[in-house]
């Protein structure tokens, strides 16, 4: 059911119809075997998943920050990046059930 990106998109959003839920990506959004065969990186299909936040990968990086920062603004969430000067926000204040939910990414020290 998770093995492609529509796949992936069908299992967050029935998962979020169930019950409550904040999706977050940890990061290396458009690295896989798809960007490799295809040749360039699937940012409008990865703008279809119902994700709150993501945060930038080392991958994410490969083809410079212009072409990242780019392609996240064409994203209906933000892209976070808190250990590089990439142009993107470092956190992004989410209010999930009246609780604040801060997602920030990635951690100090890591690509």
């Amino acid at each position: 059911m998770s093995g492609t990106g529509t796949g992936v998109e069908r299992m967050l959003r029935s998962e979020r119809e169930r019950q409550p839920t904040v999706w977050l990506d940890a990061g290396d959004l458009t690295v896989g075997p798809g960007a490799q065969l295809l040749g360039e990186r699937p940012w409008q299909e990865v703008a279809g998943l119902p994700l709150v936040a993501a945060a930038a990968g080392n991958h994410d990086f490969d083809e410079g920050v212009t072409a990242l920062t780019e392609a996240a603004r064409r994203l209906p969430f933000p892209l976070l990046c808190a250990n590089a000067d990439a142009g993107l926000p470092g956190h992004v204040l989410y209010t999930f059930a009246d609780l604040p939910v801060v997602p920030f990414g990635p951690a100090p020290g890591r690509p």
